[in-house]
């Protein structure tokens, strides 16, 4: 996406956008002006949570609203750490591009936690909170209504100790595809005939793609008798979306959330579907559990919950009969001809080439629509 021309219907503010925290993107038809809007340049945005085992901090700042975002919004130069009440002190590192890393290890639930951060001469601080331990999560089950319809990935969970009634969640996809044919040479167009083996690691035939969550996926039982979410819905796919072609994982963060941090979010969340951007005004009341202590005038946005994170995968293969393939058959298309097929991909029988047939790139070639960066844990025994 190009920052420089960001929705000419809205003039933005950037809103952090860390691996935890993104949304989609959609334009809106009017400009937008709420009331009660600060405009503030090169103000403090924090995103992220510490929890157990290691933190993701992602610092930025704003543009003005009449500014023109660069890309390079992310705060390189910061110096963070997070400050246990019991004394001890985890020193963040810097990961490129405004996100800091943090080894918390195993979080002490009789103490409390904040994070520290110190930037252009300001000191920054969270509110101490006592870690909150987020409980198991049930279940990732894919649900889908019939024939033609999306299929969602849902979660369930419950909290048997009852520490809190309000959820978020993230996730992470893989997924690998094949071409409906296999090719085993390429075939070089615009001169004499060149024609190249793809029959090891680099064939065209598997392919693999990824992908993470871009909103905010919040819930809460508040309004429930049981602290129970049932069939949370965490990713819609529509049926005949490759994804579900071969073989799809999905990996699920689950935090559970105090009421003060779920209102934030919810807020935030509200003021994205309402302007349609992620790079969009922020209301005053959405900055969050984070202050500047030597300059409390000073504004900044962020709220640093403290929970552990709980996770739980799930692998769906083929058979489960969720897909809908939306192509009719390549196998029509297969011709001897060169001329009749564009000749980027074929199937030759010996080499050199004593005979030749020839089908269309989207047939053969899954590099139009994945990669070849296989997943280390993958667990098809192929390349």
């Amino acid at each position: 996406m190009n920052t420089n021309y960001i929705f000419h219907t809205v003039r933005c503010i950037a809103v952090a956008a860390a691996a935890s925290l993104t949304f989609s993107f959609s334009g809106c038809i009017t400009e937008f002006t709420p009331e009660g809007i600060e405009e503030v340049s090169d103000l403090l945005i924090v995103d992220g949570a510490i929890t157990d085992s290691v933190s993701t901090i992602l610092l930025s700042h704003s543009v003005g609203l009449s500014e023109y975002l660069t890309g390079n919004e992310g705060i390189e130069n910061a110096q963070l750490y997070v400050e246990a009440e019991n004394g001890k002190r985890f020193d963040g590192v810097h990961e490129g591009k405004g996100t800091y890393t943090i080894a918390t290890g195993a979080l002490d639930t009789n103490t409390r936690y904040r994070l520290r951060i110190s930037l252009k001469g300001n000191e920054y601080q969270s509110s101490f909170l006592a870690p909150l331990i987020t409980p198991e999560i049930d279940s990732i089950a894919p649900t889908k209504k019939g024939q033609g319809e999306p299929v969602f990935m849902c979660v369930n969970t419950h909290d048997p100790l009852n520490q809190s009634r309000y959820y978020r969640w993230s996730y992470e996809e893989n997924w690998e595809i094949k071409a409906e044919l296999f090719a085993n040479a390429g075939y070089v167009e615009n001169g004499p005939p060149n024609y190249f083996s793809l029959s090891n690691s680099n064939n065209t035939y598997y392919c693999w793609g990824k992908n993470r969550s871009r909103i905010l996926i919040l819930a809460t039982t508040e309004k429930l008798s049981d602290n129970i979410v049932y069939q949370k819905r965490l990713v819609e796919i529509p049926s005949d979306n490759e994804k579900l072609s071969v073989l799809y994982y999905i990996k699920v963060k689950q935090n559970i959330l105090r009421k003060e941090a779920y209102d934030y979010f919810s807020n935030l969340q509200k003021n994205v579907e309402q302007t349609g951007s992620i790079f969009s005004p922020v209301p005053s009341e959405m900055k969050g559990n984070i202050e500047c202590i030597n300059n409390p005038e000073l504004p900044v946005i962020g709220y640093i919950e403290v929970s552990t994170t709980v996770q739980k995968d799930l692998f769906v293969p083929e058979n489960y009969g969720l897909y809908e393939s939306p192509y009719r058959s390549c196998s029509n298309l297969v011709t001897d001809d060169p001329e009749f097929a564009p000749p980027v991909y074929a199937y030759y029988e010996y080499m050199p080439p004593s005979h030749v047939t020839y089908a269309p790139r989207r047939c053969v070639d899954c590099t139009t629509r994945g990669t070849k960066n296989k997943p280390d844990f993958w667990p098809n025994n192929h390349y």
